[in-house]
């Protein structure tokens, strides 16, 4: 009799000791699966805190350019035909932007901004006046200025959603590209415009 309330005995403990290393191992199998979504959840986060980052801020988004600054360094000589102080053609191609820059906000173009120097979609300066927005594209050329910059800041005006398009070169503009710029209503500041504009204003 005590035999067999031992053996009794030894198959409940045996019983719950199975029922707890089942159980447990229930609950193992439970936390593994919520250890993988805890883990996806934190990997979605991550991606999405990464995303947010690279993303453009409210400015650039508003923009897409960097804004033109007032103290532009320009390496200045006298000019001797019109007493302009400025030296726009030993200018890097970057310094004539912003140089250009200067010279439409003193003659009162507002909200004036200079492009990124790479993904410009051809235009160098975003301007406006008298409601009218203007995309202006720099030439700082030793030889005539053609038909590719009108082409290009016709097609970059309409990116930019602006109403006219402007070459401005420390040059001249070719036959072919004055006859392209009056077709699509591309207006082009040639040297002796650029420095009539600079005459009054520095």
């Amino acid at each position: 009799m005590k035999k067999n309330e031992s053996g009794c005995g030894s198959l409940i403990a045996f019983a719950i000791v199975i029922t707890i290393i089942g159980k447990v191992l229930d609950f193992l199998y439970f936390f593994r699966y919520v250890f993988w979504v805890i883990l996806i959840l934190i990997a979605i986060i991550a991606v999405i805190v990464i995303i947010i980052n690279m993303l453009p801020s409210k400015d650039d988004i508003d923009t897409g350019r960097e804004p033109y600054t007032d103290d532009t360094e320009t390496n200045a000589e006298t000019d001797n035909n019109t007493n302009t102080a400025v030296d726009i053609d030993n200018m890097e191609g970057r310094q004539f932007e912003y140089f250009c820059a200067d010279v439409l906000k003193r003659n009162g173009y507002k909200n004036v901004y200079v492009t990124k120097g790479s993904g410009d979609q051809g235009v160098d300066i975003l301007a406006e006046r008298d409601g009218i927005k203007y995309a202006i594209q720099c030439k700082r050329y030793s030889n005539v200025i053609g038909n590719s910059a009108v082409q290009d800041v016709h097609a970059g005006a309409k990116f930019y959603g602006c109403h006219i398009g402007i070459v401005v070169g420390n040059n001249s503009f070719t036959k072919s590209a004055h006859e392209l710029a009056d077709k699509i209503g591309v207006v082009l500041w040639d040297r002796k415009e650029l420095l009539k504009l600079m005459k009054n204003n520095f």
